[in-house]
């Protein structure tokens, strides 16, 4: 299958004002979004637009309105890549039971001569706001490890202001892939937060194997973040109010990296 399945880590290391780690395990998927719906006629634990033990369901990204993903990405895009695109794939968690929460989902685009030509991050925050910053260089081919940089514009942690840079790098073989996002204020690193994942191939027992090794992983995910959330509040974390009038819609940072 086109579709992959993946194992890893996510990694939390806050260094200001207060300093705290957690490493967190993880599975998901990797997707062809052209190949998915045959793929899953095979598939006996995973459902696409229906309740199953694992799920995806089109209305969970992109212009969350059911509409096709391609059709969102390639307008998406069109701006500096108005040719067609080749494959598209989704980084993202599925649903588990009917839940879901996907704090960070990657759209990885290629040209028809398969060579990535702008990563999407769409990003979720606990208040029911979603972002995308969309990672380019004019339609040009992007060079792996793929580095890019940003200005936040997108209220994530209410204990974190929205003064900060993020630096994005993206790396992939055929058996890995990482994500690590370096987020800086005042050319202090503040935050760093990464994913580190082997790539599998996606089966029945593969899906299987993945429920029960992280049982629950959504649900885990959103009480960790909270967890967390009052541990930084009891030691005198300063909370930041979160504006839902500027920041509720779906919305995109154009970003261009000069290459080093």
């Amino acid at each position: 299958m086109a579709s992959k399945l993946y194992f890893g880590t996510v990694m939390h290391q806050r260094m200001m004002p207060m300093s705290y780690r957690f490493n967190n395990k993880v599975f998901g998927l990797l997707l062809d979004i052209d190949q998915i719906q045959q793929e899953i006629e095979s598939l006996k634990w995973l459902s696409l637009n229906r309740f199953n033990l694992l799920s995806i369901h089109t209305c969970d990204h992109g212009a969350r309105d059911g509409s096709p993903w391609r059709t969102w990405i390639e307008g998406m895009l069109e701006r500096v890549h108005p040719e067609k695109l080749g494959r598209i794939r989704l980084l993202c968690l599925p649903k588990v039971l009917g839940y879901n929460f996907n704090p960070l989902s990657v759209w990885y685009c290629e040209n028809t001569a398969g060579q990535t030509v702008a990563i999407i991050s769409e990003v979720r925050n606990t208040f029911g706001g979603i972002y995308h910053y969309v990672h380019h260089n004019n339609g040009d081919a992007l060079t792996w490890p793929i580095k890019c940089e940003a200005a936040k514009r997108f209220h994530v942690s209410p204990f974190i202001n929205m003064h900060q840079q993020y630096h994005f790098t993206f790396t992939e073989s055929d058996e890995r892939l990482s994500i690590v996002i370096n987020e800086y204020e005042n050319n202090q690193l503040h935050l760093v937060a990464n994913l580190t994942a082997t790539l599998q191939k996606l089966t029945n027992q593969g899906l299987l194997n993945a429920f029960f090794s992280v049982p629950m992983v959504s649900f885990k995910i959103i009480t960790l973040i909270h967890w967390h959330a009052l541990k930084i509040w009891l030691r005198g974390g300063k909370f930041h109010s979160y504006d839902k009038t500027n920041q509720h819609e779906t919305k995109s940072e154009w970003i261009v990296k000069k290459s080093k």
